[in-house]
């Protein structure tokens, strides 16, 4: 019996000791990690008015560059991610007619910016020397 991720054709499995990194997951890897107060500010726009907190993460992108995520190694452009949150936040915002589709997608969206800003706090970087 082989381990987890040595069976044939597996690739062996990096870890990286310093921090925790999540795969970049199309269209949910531009979702940016946000402070708690802002990720709750936007959680309450796409509450009452869906798309605009998500419109504003986008737009927190361009202001904090430190919130982009890593893909594969490489740095997010910082443009490309707020362009498409910005889609994302006009498409939510369109579809709230469509049986309230847009809300729902809004606010599931919103509690991801929320629970990603939670668990960026919670991580810890340790330097070994």
């Amino acid at each position: 019996m082989m381990p987890e991720g040595q069976g044939t054709g597996d690739a062996p499995r990096r870890h990286s000791p310093v921090g925790i990194h999540r795969k970049w997951v199309g269209i949910l890897g531009a979702i940016p990690n946000l402070s708690k107060h802002l990720a709750i500010t936007c959680l309450l726009l796409n509450i009452f008015l869906p798309g605009t907190g998500t419109m504003l993460a986008g737009l927190a992108l361009l202001c904090c560059p430190q919130n982009t995520r890593k893909r594969r190694g490489q740095e997010a452009d910082p443009l490309v991610l707020a362009c498409i949150n910005l889609w994302v936040g006009l498409s939510q915002l369109f579809t709230v007619t469509f049986l309230l589709i847009g809300w729902l997608w809004s606010l599931v969206w919103g509690v991801i910016l929320l629970q990603q800003s939670y668990h960026s706090s919670k991580v810890q970087v340790v330097i070994i020397s």
